[in-house]
């Protein structure tokens, strides 16, 4: 083998190694740091025949309005769905969502990177408690 092509394939193999490797330790990486769940669809939340979860009353009607509501010159939310009595938005971080709770008031309400608005009509206690208790319970069953 001529030393020129030799070095070649020593090359092309040194490239191919460290593209393997640089995409195995990206995938560690993702697995270990990325929460899938801040990927969960607020569509989860929709009251629908095969997802009799979601039926409590607060949730009916829920759209999705992320065209509306989220993006540049609107709320800083990466999905948003809307309905008469509630708006949930979802944001790309924990932090964000909070300050986005806290701007609402006692009409906002966080669970991780989901926000809940009860601003666009009054709800009982009882309805504002079951919100909450479906979107916190949808975390308990992962680890955190």
């Amino acid at each position: 083998m001529k030393r020129p092509i030799f070095i070649g394939l020593i090359t092309a193999l040194i490239v191919i190694h460290a593209a393997i490797i640089g995409a195995a330790i990206y995938a560690i990486a993702y697995v270990t740091f990325h929460d899938s769940r801040q990927d969960l669809p607020l569509s989860n939340f929709v009251p629908n025949p095969s997802n009799p979860g979601a039926s409590d009353y607060a949730f009916e009607g829920l759209r999705d309005a992320t065209g509306t509501l989220c993006g540049p010159g609107k709320i800083n939310c990466s999905e948003a769905y809307r309905g008469e009595r509630l708006t949930l938005l979802r944001f790309d971080s924990k932090n964000k969502a909070q300050n986005y709770a806290v701007s609402l008031g006692e009409d906002g309400h966080q669970s991780d990177w989901i926000v809940a608005d009860f601003s666009r009509a009054p709800l009982s206690d009882f309805d504002r408690l079951m919100v909450r208790q479906s979107l916190d319970g949808t975390w308990s069953t992962s680890p955190d």
